[in-house]
Formats: structure tokens, C-alpha cells, sequence
């Protein structure tokens, strides 16, 4: 058996993520005792669809609730173990809006694609005001809704101000916030591949998202296939917004 090799550097390709316009919708569902909350969610385009022949990159941020805020601080310190003050999101994706069935979802109407995604509240001095995020997906179908699941506490059903409003604080900018991942693999089938780029820096291989440790490298030589490669960058799509990477690559010539 022999080995090929090639390798690619950042600035090679000008189309590492490919744009997709995005429009605010919401998706109803169903807490305890019948409870219905609609939490905020997007589609693409105009009633477009998550389709399973792409992969997306997805960056938003969230508005932290400020530790000292009045309307929660006196409430979470007295009747709920679960503070109020701190936001936990699950990235859903739905078949449908659930306004037909009350906010429930049969098994196969939705996927999740991660949970326990937890927003600490801003204490000045210790955290950022806002919080960050990015994930690269999968669907395992179609669905025309992507929807930011707000996990409901105590305060949610006997509170005063809605923490529903936590929607008006999600921000997509839309510079690349939604993407297609694009292959970069120049050959079909890859045997090895090794990546050298920021420690921490989120990438895609064979369409799943790979987190590069503290060493800033990433290999993959065990055995598996290698078909799909692909970068992204934090703040948009253009060449420049891409984290610098080395990826180098071997495959059979046999």
C-alpha cells in the first residue's frame, strides 16, 4: 500500500461556510401541569428547511441577567432552588411549531442538539455581560424549526416577569452566525489527516464537530475514513474570520 500527501493552509479556499439568511419564529412547548411556554426559534430563509444533506455552524450570544437584578434576586434567595437569575438552553430542532399539538413532540418530530447549555449571571468583574456560543450540527432530517428551549424553573410558573424575554437578548448577526460547513477535503477518502490551529477552535470532521484540545493539534490515523473536513470562524464567514489552520493529509494511491 502506498500513501499520498497534501496539505492545506487557511487562505487556499475563500468558502469554508456558506451564509444562510435566517427569519425569528417561536415554537410552543410543554412544561408540568399542562403549562404551554414558547420559546424563541429560527428558520432559514423564508420557511426553508435544516436539511440532513448539510452540516451548520451556529454562533449566537445571550444577554446575561445581571446578578443584582431586582426583579429575581429576592425570589432566589427565598423559593427557588433552581436560580432564576441563570439561563439553560437546549438547541432543539422541530418538525413542526407545536401550536397543533399543544407544545408536545412525538419521538422522530425533533432532535436535540445540546443541551445543558448553562448562562451564569453577570457579575461585574468576573464575566463577560454576554455570553457566547458555537456548535456544529448535523440534522438527521429535515426540519424548519431550530429552536433555543429555555429550561423552565419554579419562577417561570409562579414569577412575576416572564423569563421569556430572555428571546429578545439572543443575537444572531448575521455575519456567518448561520452557516453551511463546506468540505475542504480536496480527495474523496482520506486514510490520515492531521490539523494544527488555535487550541479550542471548533471543527468538522466527517460532519461532526470536533473540539481541538490545548495543544492546538488534532489527528486522526485509527482506521477510519476520512470524507469530509471542514473549518469555521467565529465571527463570519470570510477568509479572514477563519482561524488559521495546517491540515495535512495522507490517502491511498492504490
Amino acid at each position: 500500500m502506498s500513501y499520498k500527501i497534501g496539505q492545506i493552509r487557511r487562505n487556499v479556499s475563500t468558502s469554508y461556510l456558506t451564509d444562510q439568511a435566517w427569519t425569528a419564529a417561536s415554537v410552543k412547548t410543554l412544561g408540568y401541569a399542562e403549562r404551554q411556554f414558547n420559546d424563541f426559534a429560527i428558520q432559514i430563509g423564508n420557511d426553508g428547511t435544516f436539511n440532513s444533506n448539510y452540516t451548520y455552524y451556529l454562533r449566537f450570544s445571550i444577554k446575561r441577567i445581571a446578578s443584582d437584578d431586582s426583579r429575581f434576586t429576592d425570589y432566589a434567595m427565598t423559593k427557588d432552588a433552581n436560580d432564576p437569575r441563570e439561563l439553560n438552553i437546549k438547541l432543539q430542532l422541530f418538525k413542526h411549531d407545536g401550536s397543533e399539538s399543544n407544545g408536545e413532540y412525538e419521538r422522530g418530530s425533533y432532535q436535540v442538539i445540546e443541551s445543558g447549555i448553562a448562562i451564569e449571571p453577570y457579575i461585574k468583574g468576573e464575566n463577560s455581560e454576554y455570553f457566547s456560543h458555537e456548535v456544529i450540527f448535523t440534522p438527521n432530517s429535515s426540519y424548519p424549526y431550530l429552536g433555543f428551549v429555555l429550561s423552565r424553573t419554579t419562577y417561570d410558573y409562579l414569577g412575576g416577569i416572564p423569563r421569556d424575554d430572555v428571546r429578545s437578548s439572543i443575537n444572531l448577526d448575521d455575519r456567518g452566525d448561520l452557516a453551511i460547513v463546506n468540505n475542504v477535503l480536496p480527495v474523496v477518502n482520506a486514510d490520515k489527516i492531521g490539523v494544527q490551529t488555535r487550541p479550542g477552535a471548533l471543527i468538522c470532521i466527517n460532519r461532526e464537530p470536533i473540539r481541538v484540545g490545548r495543544t492546538g493539534t488534532y489527528e486522526l490515523n485509527n482506521g477510519t475514513t476520512i470524507s469530509y473536513v471542514g473549518f469555521a470562524g467565529p465571527n463570519g464567514s470570510t477568509t479572514d474570520n477563519i482561524d488559521q489552520f495546517l491540515l495535512d493529509y495522507a490517502y491511498n494511491d492504490d
